[in-house]
């Protein structure tokens, strides 16, 4: 989250993924081309190799990554927003 001397950034935006490693480096990218914002990504129980390993390397690059078993869509996004410090969440 954030130390206690410097504030969370206004907006986060939240990025269920569910076995979609191929799209997510560009969706995550294209967050960062935007204002300074928290990104969630939330891995909603992915099984496909691929994905778990793109995970990895985002989760190593610094972007925070919530897994979860899969529990859909709905509590995918759910689950981003509980894990934000921000005041506005937009999800993807």
């Amino acid at each position: 989250m954030t130390s206690s001397n410097q504030a969370a950034p206004r907006i986060a935006v939240v990025i269920p993924c569910f076995n979609d490693g191929t799209t997510l480096p560009e969706a995550v990218e294209s967050t960062r081309a935007q204002e300074p914002c928290e990104v969630v990504v939330v891995d909603d129980g992915s099984s496909e190799p691929g994905t778990i390993e793109i995970l990895r390397r985002l989760e190593d690059a610094g972007v925070r990554v919530v897994r979860q078993e899969n529990k859909g869509l709905a509590l995918a996004r759910m689950a981003g927003v509980a894990a934000t410090a921000s005041r506005y969440v937009y999800p993807l």
